[in-house]
């Protein structure tokens, strides 16, 4: 892997002391990460991991809300991009489709949740950016600024009036790191070799409701 981006910035005769900015860096990023894949890694370093610990949907003002938290353990390569400057975007992906015995189950409502996580070396805060609502927070430790990301309480999913009553419906949920936000560089890196410390997501955590 590393013969192959040396070959490519060979390929295209650009000297690294050329590149300037964020590309530079992002050079050096792709260059640290594909040692980092060669070099053993210590036995301390979290393995990375997303997971559901728990998933509920409650009515409430004739609408229908989801009270979710996700886990998130991050791996060596994402917290070396993290803590280099490359913001990383967290997607939630929800559903709800209507149940039926026969024939394929329609979907009746898509709902994606979006954050965006980065690391300000200057004050070593971690700052979480909803990307639906634009807030944003600011956190002294990355646990807590996962914590935040991964909290979904009282989300809106649908309104009640547009359910059918008596009728059996099956939400669905995962969470995913959104790779097609990396600079270019990390993404072409990404989807060439399919690094692992990329490919991070929960499954999907499936029940069912009756309204």
């Amino acid at each position: 892997m590393m013969l192959f981006v040396c070959d490519i910035m060979r390929a295209h005769a650009v000297p690294l002391t050329a590149i300037k900015g964020n590309a530079r860096r992002c050079v050096w990023l792709l260059l640290c990460l594909t040692f980092a894949h060669v070099v053993p890694v210590h036995a301390d370093v979290t393995d990375g991991r997303f997971s559901i610990a728990s998933a509920t949907t409650v009515v409430g003002e004739d609408v229908l809300y989801l009270d979710a938290q996700v886990n998130y353990s991050l791996t060596a390569g994402a917290m070396e991009a993290l803590h280099s400057g490359v913001p990383l975007t967290f997607e939630t992906q929800i559903g709800l489709d209507r149940v039926r015995a026969y024939l394929p189950d329609p979907n009746i409502v898509t709902l994606t949740q979006r954050s965006r996580l980065t690391y300000h070396a200057l004050t070593q805060r971690f700052i979480v950016t909803n990307l639906n609502s634009s807030e944003q927070t600011s956190y002294g430790t990355l646990a807590e600024a996962l914590a935040r990301i991964g909290s979904f309480q009282r989300l809106p999913v649908v309104d009640i009036s547009l359910l059918n009553d008596r009728t059996v419906y099956r939400m669905k949920m995962r969470s995913v790191l959104d790779t097609k936000s990396f600079p270019a560089p990390l993404r072409m890196l990404a989807a060439l070799f399919r690094i692992d410390d990329w490919r991070l997501t929960s499954g999907w955590q499936r029940w069912l409701v009756t309204i």
